[in-house]
């Protein structure tokens, strides 16, 4: 193969489901790190809630593992989470955001109301 040939097999590369699925580990792999990190979770407490070993957590977290979908709700759940999996067109634009349960209204920070304040003042003059 030339480096013609490699090249274009590379700009290709994103046009194959072997990349997307590597994609797809690595946004799970990412996910889940960050609820472990929320909820202050070790690699080894996971482990030891899914009755498995410190060394395969490791392995999800880098991508590295195929897992199932029941490895991904175990692994899911032990950190208090979900999976949500959904499937659209390929050139569909869709953006994933989390709805958290919080009290409905939020206190601003003073800073934040302050610079409102100032920033309302300055209109009216």
């Amino acid at each position: 193969m030339n480096i013609d040939e490699q090249l274009a097999w590379f700009d290709n590369l994103e046009n194959t489901p072997e990349y997307h699925a590597e994609d797809l580990k690595t946004d799970f792999a990412v996910q889940i790190h960050r609820m472990m990190k929320r909820q202050g979770i070790s690699k080894v407490d996971l482990a030891r809630r899914m009755d498995t070993s410190p060394a395969y957590i490791t392995k999800v977290l880098r991508g590295d593992a195929n897992v199932t979908i029941d490895t991904m709700a175990k692994l899911a759940w032990y950190v208090d989470g979900r999976v949500h999996l959904q499937i659209t067109d390929k050139n569909a634009n869709n953006r994933w955001f989390e709805v958290f349960k919080s009290p409905p209204i939020r206190q601003e920070p003073e800073c934040a109301r302050q610079w409102a304040e100032q920033k309302t003042h300055k209109q009216a003059a």
